[in-house]
């Protein structure tokens, strides 16, 4: 996938490992930055991410790693180990909420999500609802970690696929107001081969 990723636009990804598991679940958004030194912002975000965020992943899954990229590749990496705060029995590693980033523009273009780990029993019913002190708690954290983005001179948004059939004729990324979790939880699927 090629994105249209300008010059002083960044994308910050927040690694994830279960106990056990060698596998990672990654999060990510884009942001352009306007500040006066953008390693100083990284380590804010990398901070906000796990007061905020990380005390509504289960306990199970340990934030492992942030990672600051350019469109030329990585250019800060801070290592991790703090686990999350949610103390109760975890449901498969491959369920995770539904993070949308709310950009109230219309369309494919005005979408943009990401998966959290880290969900537990308790956080959804059998049905894979999340119940609604949950969908509360992780929207404030949200909201907190949002506000902690913005502090730091960034300006969060979703960069685009230039490589589709017909080609858009806007590529430009699309800023985002928000983040708030979907009432139903992901599945992350990989294909068998």
């Amino acid at each position: 996938m090629a994105l249209n990723w300008p010059a002083n636009y960044f994308q910050a990804s927040f690694h994830h490992q279960a106990t056990g598991s060698l596998k990672e679940a990654v999060c990510t958004f884009a942001f352009a930055y306007t500040g006066p030194n953008i390693y100083t912002a990284g380590g804010a975000i990398s901070n906000a991410w796990n007061t905020a965020v990380m005390s509504s992943v289960g306990d199970v899954w340990k934030y492992i790693r942030f990672v600051l990229r350019t469109n030329e590749g990585a250019i800060q990496e801070i290592v991790k180990t703090d686990f999350g705060r949610t103390a109760h029995t975890p449901m498969p590693a491959n369920i995770a909420f539904l993070i949308r980033k709310n950009s109230g523009q219309p369309g494919r273009r005005g979408r943009g999500r990401m998966f959290l780990p880290g969900v537990s029993e308790q956080d959804a019913d059998q049905n894979g609802v999340v119940v609604g002190s949950k969908i509360t708690e992780l929207n404030a954290n949200l909201a907190t970690f949002y506000t902690a983005v913005t502090d730091a001179d960034c300006d969060p948004c979703i960069l685009h696929n230039t490589n589709i059939v017909p080609p858009p004729s806007n590529t430009a990324p699309t800023p985002f107001a928000s983040f708030t979790v979907e009432p139903i939880i992901g599945l992350q699927t990989r294909r068998l081969k």
